[in-house]
This record gives C-alpha cells, sequence and structure tokens, in this order.
C-alpha cells in the first residue's frame, strides 16, 4: 500500500496597507477564509493589517489573490506584500473571530449612540414644531382680533 504523504502546512504572513482598516478587510477575510486555513489578522499602529495564515502554501497564494480582489474598490489604492514565510506561530482562530465580533460591536455601539442622539435632536424638533402648529390657530385667531380692531379686515 502507498504511503500518501500530505504537504505541510506553513505559516505566511502578509501585510495589507493604505488605509485598510475601517474598510471591512476583517469582514472580507472571515467571508473568504477557506476551512483549511487558519487566519488572524491583526491592525498595526501605522494604519496596515498584518495578516497571519497558516495551510498548504497553494491555498494560501490562492486565499491571498481573492483577498486582494475582494479588497479593491474598497479603499484607494491597497497594496498588499507577497506572502512570506514565517516560524510557525500558534494561531487561535476563536481569538481573531472574538476579537472581530468585539471590534464590530464597539463600532456598532458608537454608531448607535450617534443616532439615538440624532434622532433625540430630531425629536426636539418635532415636539417644538408640533407645539408651534398646536398653536397656529390661537395665533392667528388673535391677529385677526387685532386687524379687526384696527379696522384692517
Amino acid at each position: 500500500m502507498d504511503k500518501v504523504i500530505m504537504p505541510r502546512r506553513k505559516c505566511f504572513q502578509f501585510i495589507v496597507k493604505n488605509k485598510v482598516q475601517d474598510v471591512g478587510l476583517r469582514l472580507a477575510i472571515a467571508r473568504l477564509v477557506p476551512d483549511e486555513l487558519d487566519v488572524r489578522a491583526d491592525n498595526l499602529s501605522d494604519g496596515s493589517v498584518r495578516v497571519v495564515v497558516r495551510g498548504q502554501e497553494d491555498d494560501v497564494r490562492n486565499f491571498w489573490k481573492d483577498l486582494q480582489l475582494e479588497v479593491l474598490g474598497k479603499t484607494d489604492n491597497p497594496t498588499f506584500s507577497q506572502p512570506t514565510t514565517m516560524a510557525t506561530m500558534s494561531i487561535d482562530i476563536h481569538r481573531f473571530f472574538h476579537k472581530l465580533q468585539c471590534e464590530q460591536m464597539e463600532k456598532f455601539v458608537d454608531v448607535g449612540l450617534e443616532m439615538r442622539d440624532s434622532i433625540c435632536s430630531i425629536g426636539g424638533k418635532i415636539d417644538n414644531m408640533i407645539s408651534r402648529l398646536d398653536a397656529l390657530p390661537k395665533n392667528m385667531a388673535l391677529e385677526i382680533v387685532k386687524l379687526k380692531k384696527k379696522d384692517i379686515f
């Protein structure tokens, strides 16, 4: 019986640059990552994102190409470094998705708070408008009385 030798899974990393944070890169990664790969993405202080991928080289390169196509148009001129092999690195998939969920929830909370403030502001303006509309017939009647007293009406 012949023994089947599976290609060894390796760790690779590549950097995505040019304002790629907050454009949905992590969501694209989560959507595109195939089951045979382990992926982690970390924001870097310069605004770029480091993507660490563990898998067979062909799968990693295909994922890298697919990700580039997905990100094009979401930001101006994103650049992807070539995947480079790195020493074996522990990749905790649950950490990646947990971090993704937390970051997206944080953004949602910020957006939700801004929406609440806008709605409250609009609500106050609507209440003011309603009170003015409610007072309109009375104010019009008072003005008509004034005009009649002056014998204009």
